[in-house]
């Protein structure tokens, strides 16, 4: 398709504004910021799949949608990141001001609850992979490959899915903090690619990602305060180059059989697997605002924390369960992800202001976010960042609707419960301004701590 609408400023503003971000925060920038995984994920969902139909190979979906329907799509980008961009920059001004602070912790309490919570997460994946095959040995290995073809079981779940999905989170928290916490000894290092290890079990392809960034998120917390900004420009290109290479690894290796077979397979299975483009303005058009929606959604939220064993027949009132799916994919499995995207979400809850209401509260989020990076010197709060930035795709590929009120308090209770009682051994805020950049201490207080009081 030659004859297209002009989306040039919408790829530059997702481009453009990590780079702006860095200039802005300086010495308090962090790589998978939540502001940084936003513009990603965004392009990934929403520019992509117009460049790939533009400007490479036309997708099967895109190439439904008329003229009318790209022009639509635009409006409701533009104003949704050019208020987002308006609101988020004079906090990221805000935001760089701040003075970081440095959290040095206990060597031996993490060591002690990283291990006791490995023998725990690999009880719950046992039990996790057992229920619903009769804890067949055979079923159980092939579920661990071969995740998708169980995803019908998973709905049989019930708390056991976001339990361990919790329990994950902090995990690869403990175990990130260890490597440092033990002056990144050898032990520590084999314990963290363990734990990497059994995170991925029986996971999805988030599962691949998820340990990357909760990792990095963590270890900026522990080692990278005095980190000039060209070491933090370096450091970002080197890990936003391993985590495309993990997300083309996860679309390979986890694609159906005889669907990918090589790196230009996967390649293509990621712009065809992006939908949230496609329904947007298709969501638009189907459904005018309604009050209705909103007494949906606010039944939803109460009735959504019951298990189905309890409840065995639950209503559905969500807008996937009650709106999206049985208008666009009537066929699909009942616990399926929704695919519409937080605009098509924005649209369903306050109409035409969707896009200008949901632009602010993402700037909001991306601020308190940052702000929870820079200033604390808790584990917990770290470990819950850490969730939030991994989510904070999820959450625009799926709206905030995707992941419940329920979930959420369940995986800030798990974290604290665990978390809540790790020694900090010592504390400080950090003065950028005593330091010249040669000057700037290379080694984490943590590995110093180490060495002075461990070795």
């Amino acid at each position: 398709m030659s004859d297209h609408p002009f989306y040039g400023d919408i790829v530059f503003i997702l481009i453009f504004l990590p780079f702006l971000e860095m200039m802005i925060m300086r010495e308090n920038y962090r790589i998978f910021s939540p502001l940084t995984i936003f513009c990603v994920a965004t392009f990934y969902l929403y520019a992509m799949p117009y460049i790939a139909q533009f400007n490479m190979a036309p997708n099967y979906f895109m190439s439904q949608l008329s003229y009318k329907q790209f022009a639509l799509s635009f409006y409701l980008l533009r104003c949704f990141l050019y208020t987002f961009c308006l609101v988020v920059i004079p906090l990221l001004f805000r935001a760089s001001k701040m003075q970081p602070r440095v959290a040095v912790f206990d060597p031996q309490q993490i060591r002690t609850k990283g291990v006791t919570l490995f023998v725990v997460f690999c009880f719950v994946v046992i039990i996790k992979l057992g229920i619903g095959v009769g804890f067949s040995p055979a079923a159980m290995m092939d579920r661990a490959i071969n995740p998708r073809e169980y995803t019908e079981v998973r709905a049989g779940l019930g708390p056991l899915f976001h339990i361990h999905l919790g329990l994950k989170y902090v995990l690869i928290t403990l175990a990130t903090v260890m490597v440092f916490a033990s002056g990144k000894s050898f032990f520590s290092i084999i314990f963290f690619m363990m734990c990497v290890g059994v995170t991925l079990i029986g996971g999805t392809k988030a599962s691949f990602v998820l340990p990357v960034i909760v990792s990095v998120v963590v270890w900026q917390k522990i080692s990278w305060q005095y980190r000039s900004v060209f070491q933090k420009f370096r450091k970002t290109i080197l890990i936003g180059v391993l985590v495309v290479a993990v997300v083309i690894l996860s679309f390979a290796l986890w694609g159906a059989s005889g669907e990918v077979t090589g790196i230009g397979d996967a390649i293509s299975g990621i712009v065809g697997y992006l939908k949230e483009a496609y329904y947007l303005p298709l969501v638009t058009e189907a459904f005018p605002w309604s009050p209705k929606v909103l007494s949906d959604v606010i039944a939803d939220t109460f009735i959504s924390p019951i298990p189905r064993a309890i409840w065995k027949n639950k209503p559905s009132k969500g807008l996937w369960s009650q709106y999206f799916r049985p208008t666009f994919e009537p066929n699909t499995v009942y616990y399926h992800t929704s695919t519409f995207g937080c605009l098509s979400e924005a649209h369903m809850l306050y109409g035409r202001l969707g896009p200008f209401v949901y632009g602010i509260l993402w700037a909001l989020i991306c601020y308190k976010l940052y702000v929870y990076m820079i200033s604390h010197d808790s584990l917990f709060k770290a470990c819950f960042v850490a969730v939030i930035c991994q989510w904070t795709y999820l959450l625009v590929r799926t709206g905030f609707l995707g992941v419940n009120t329920s979930t959420i308090a369940l995986y800030m209770l798990i974290s604290w419960f665990i978390l809540r009682n790790t020694k900090v051994i010592y504390s400080e805020e950090t003065e950028y301004d005593e330091y010249s950049v040669s000057e700037l201490p290379q080694e984490s207080y943590q590995e110093q701590y180490y060495q002075e009081h461990v070795e």
